[in-house]
């Protein structure tokens, strides 16, 4: 997914920050949407 995103015509510094702050960033955006994703599909099963 972050290859696809720098590989679309983006600058080498914008490849560079992916693996930096923003990557760190990306990453727990990632993780939460995938706690959600699971919290979501639990509270479902349970009700």
């Amino acid at each position: 997914m972050v290859e696809n995103w720098t590989g679309t015509g983006a600058s080498s510094e914008c490849a560079e920050g992916v693996h930096g702050e923003e990557y760190f960033w990306w990453a727990i955006v990632q993780v939460y949407l995938q706690i959600e994703w699971c919290v979501k599909n639990v509270a479902m099963s349970i009700s």
